[in-house]
């Protein structure tokens, strides 16, 4: 007999999720990274002041046959749904279905906003790139839509929100084009330059705050300037050393990949091509500091993209924000 049951994880029980997890990661080859124990319980259950997870399994004969997450932002009382694992044998007979369920009511409980799978969830699952298993990205933009769990979605009432592409960058088929060089020495000769940032020689970076109206890049850019431990490196677009653009701090994860927060050009110096500039010669440093690779995503119509693919950038996913 089939037994559902909603309960919070007890701390021997989480060993048993981890590897119910790993397992069907290999058996159904799944694109979410294995992870230790550790790593697991830190993802899927440690609550923070800002979040409340949920987790459901189902059992039959005491063997676990499917497992569904959710999160709820409590700032927003934005509820999350994270995945939605059965095993395979036991597919296509209503066992998701009931487990999406119990976690929508769960959540439902808490607020009656829309229930999202984005990237904005708190929750953030690292993954393999597919046929690229020693490429990661450390969070899953939505639902991967060459997948039956977007087919699962659908029938479960989701509706398509913004398709997210993901693009991958090899580092060493990377160089700054001659078109690229010659554009920096133009702007040079303007007093418009790309370097990384020094506090002794470089001003207003409040100001270009201010216009980019983005607070998260601003607290991510003062943390990392108020790092006394480690000094990560921030690149900066300056006119007469005034920050007018930045991209950073950058970052060489261990995997290879290079990380960075965010990219911001001073809405007055728009539309000269600056953009563009910084990305490649982020990608230029990031090569330089032995980086191997670059991941990122957005949207299918943001004309960033296009930044993106001049750089040699490659689609190499798509995923579908969904709403319910």
């Amino acid at each position: 007999m089939i037994k559902l049951i909603i309960d919070t994880i007890k701390d021997h029980q989480i060993e048993e999720f981890c590897s119910y997890f790993n397992g069907q990661i290999h058996q159904q080859k799944l694109i979410y990274q294995p992870m230790p124990i550790t790593t697991f319980t830190e993802i899927f259950y440690e609550e923070s002041e800002n979040n409340k997870k949920i987790n459901i399994a189902c059992w039959e004969n005491n063997t676990i046959i499917g497992y569904a997450s959710g999160c709820l932002n409590l700032e927003t009382l934005t509820p999350f749904l994270t995945l939605v694992i059965i095993t395979q044998s036991y597919q296509r007979i209503g066992i998701g279905t009931k487990l999406y369920q119990l976690l929508e009511n769960k959540l439902k409980n808490y607020t009656t906003h829309s229930l999202k799978i984005s990237f904005f969830n708190p929750v953030k699952i690292p993954w393999f790139l597919q046929d690229q298993q020693k490429r990661t990205h450390p969070t899953v933009p939505g639902v991967l839509i060459d997948s039956i769990s977007y087919k699962f979605f659908q029938k479960l009432g989701f509706n398509d929100v913004v398709k997210q592409n993901v693009y991958l960058l090899e580092l060493e088929k990377f160089s700054l084009s001659n078109k690229v060089q010659k554009k920096i020495e133009e702007l040079k000769n303007k007093d418009i330059e790309i370097e990384f940032y020094n506090p002794m020689k470089h001003q207003n970076f409040d100001e270009l705050f201010f216009d980019l109206k983005n607070d998260d890049w601003k607290e991510v850019i003062t943390t990392a300037l108020n790092n006394d431990k480690e000094k990560l490196p921030i690149l900066v677009l300056t006119h007469n050393r005034t920050v007018i653009g930045f991209s950073g701090p950058l970052q060489v994860e261990t995997c290879g990949r290079g990380y960075f927060n965010g990219i911001g050009i001073h809405s007055n110096y728009r539309n000269m091509g600056a953009g563009k500039l910084l990305f490649s010669m982020l990608c230029h440093y990031f090569k330089e500091m032995g980086a191997s690779y670059m991941t990122l995503f957005t949207g299918e119509e943001n004309k960033a993209r296009y930044i993106y693919e001049k750089a040699g950038f490659e689609i190499v996913h798509s995923f579908m924000v969904m709403e319910k």
